[in-house]
């Protein structure tokens, strides 16, 4: 699998997951205790796997470089924003007051990369400079992730 689509079948597993955390009730306040800290450790992979290897290639490519800086700081964003999520304690009304926000910045993040970055790398890159970056973004999350 491909940068590419190693990016998207991340995003399409966050977009599932956030949807899961939607839906839960006030009754359901060790569902969300289990999942955010699951999904948080996935995002904070996710995000370095792309800001150690996509990101600076990005950055190489002049028209790309403000988009690379861009997306950086929408992870920085939506990590303080789960970070604060985590603290804030569980209270279903409170909660999804400080969920909403998360939420709507990873979603119009997940689409500024799907449709902005990730369709165009074949354009500026070569088959072998994206075999690279597949393979430095699936060590990153595996170092991560283990």
């Amino acid at each position: 699998m491909r940068i590419l689509e190693i990016v998207k079948a991340d995003h399409d597993n966050f977009r599932r997951t956030i949807a899961r955390i939607e839906a839960t009730t006030e009754k359901d306040i060790e569902q969300r205790k289990q999942l955010l800290p699951q999904f948080m450790r996935l995002l904070y992979a996710h995000h370095l796997a792309e800001e150690e290897t996509l990101f600076p290639a990005l950055k190489e490519k002049a028209e790309l470089k403000e988009m690379a800086l861009d997306l950086t700081e929408e992870h920085r964003a939506a990590m303080i924003l789960l970070d604060d999520l985590m603290a804030s304690g569980w209270s279903f009304d409170f909660w999804q007051q400080r969920f909403r926000p998360f939420r709507d910045l990873v979603g119009a993040h997940m689409i500024k990369e799907e449709t902005t970055i990730i369709p165009h790398l074949p354009v500026y890159y070569s088959e072998a400079e994206l075999d690279e970056m597949s393979e430095s973004f699936r060590s990153v999350k595996k170092r991560e992730l283990d």
